[in-house]
């Protein structure tokens, strides 16, 4: 299957520029005190350690990835495994400065859609992190497992359920918010996974969308061989209390 072939996203086109601006950008990197070192490109194992440091708390239950060498999974209650939570680093990595993520992974591709990529993210602002949400993940997680199963690829669950149902069962969505959903086939490195999501607009515009705040995301088996990964953004999300303890996804499990 090419890479083209391998995606798909519910496309959110309508970005807006933060009203805060760079300025809005460094004091929200100063209060939570982020920061960003070179990225680890070597591919995960289950017994890598991620390339996310220890977690800030920003809230009672919210947890803003920074760059490091902690392993994510050793955190209480964490509910991402560390390839997981790399992904959600290299995501926050593309927003704080589009410009300069272009420049250090598609400068030198030249295909066609790395092109088209490279340009269109140097025009773009930088904007906020996002916070990794319980919720979000869960019904990520659903909804890869529910691939992995052999439906269609797409945003249409085995039960009917599209994204916004799905994120209802663990999220209360205020009005005006909503959620956004990319998921693809084949991809397991996460550098790989967003470099082929970003060099699709639809795709792109769910990770570069300004007024996203929070995020989930799950890799999960499609067979024994291939993955499947989904992506949830949400705009004015919040967790449902009480949401049960999944504990990560133990890689081993595909040995």
């Amino acid at each position: 299957m090419k890479p083209s072939d391998a995606l798909g996203g519910q496309a959110d086109r309508e970005l807006t520029t933060p009203e805060s601006g760079v300025a809005g950008i460094l004091n929200i990197i100063k209060e939570l005190r982020l920061y960003c070192v070179p990225l680890v490109t070597a591919v995960l194992s289950a017994t890598a350690l991620s390339a996310c440091s220890t977690i800030t708390w920003v809230g009672d239950n919210e947890k803003a990835p920074v760059r490091g060498s902690a392993n994510p999974e050793t955190a209480p209650g964490m509910f991402l495994n560390s390839t997981e939570y790399e992904m959600i680093c290299i995501i926050n990595e593309v927003r704080l400065d589009p410009k300069a993520f272009a420049e250090k992974y598609l400068k030198d591709d030249m295909s066609p859609k790395g092109r088209e990529t490279y340009l269109a993210m140097r025009e773009m602002p930088p904007m906020g992190v996002l916070i990794p949400s319980r919720g979000l993940s869960y019904s990520a997680q659903d909804h890869a497992i529910d691939l992995g199963t052999g439906i269609e690829l797409g945003h249409t669950g085995s039960d009917g359920s599209s994204p916004g149902i799905r994120t209802g069962r663990y999220t209360w969505i205020s009005g005006g918010g909503g959620v956004s959903e990319n998921c693809a086939f084949n991809y397991l490195r996460p550098l790989d996974i967003i470099l082929e999501f970003l060099k699709s607009p639809g795709h792109r515009a769910n990770i570069l969308r300004a007024d996203s705040e929070s995020v989930g995301v799950a890799i999960r088996p499609r067979d024994n061989r291939s993955w499947t990964t989904v992506q949830n953004f949400g705009r004015g999300t919040k967790d449902r209390n009480n949401l049960p303890h999944r504990p990560p996804f133990d890689w081993t499990q595909m040995r």
